[in-house]
């Protein structure tokens, strides 16, 4: 075991054990990242609600009105929605994809 590792808030570790160790080893570290193929439905429905409404905002510039659109504004809310997960992981959770499988 090397005694100078130091842990700094947005590592992972991966641990096996039973699930009783594991869970008691989250709450002392952190948040356990379980591996899911469930989308949190109500995170990227907020983010899509929340991104057309930035979209609608309008900004007159010389008298023309500037808009991102609900495509620029969805986009604006992701990376929003996106940089919120990387700091609170708790919500948001979004599965990784599946490898495509050769025949």
């Amino acid at each position: 075991m090397n005694s100078g590792l130091k842990i700094h808030a947005g590592d992972i570790i991966r641990v096996m054990g039973t699930r009783t160790d594991v869970d008691n080893l989250s709450t002392k570290l952190g948040y356990p990242e379980r591996s899911t193929a469930v989308t949190d439905l109500i995170a990227v429905g907020i983010g899509i609600i929340m991104g057309t409404l930035i979209g609608l905002l309008s900004v007159t510039v010389g008298g023309i009105p500037v808009t991102l659109g609900a495509g620029g504004g969805v986009l604006v809310s992701g990376l929003l929605f996106g940089w919120l997960r990387s700091r609170k992981p708790v919500w948001g959770q979004i599965p990784v994809p599946v490898p495509a499988q050769l025949p």
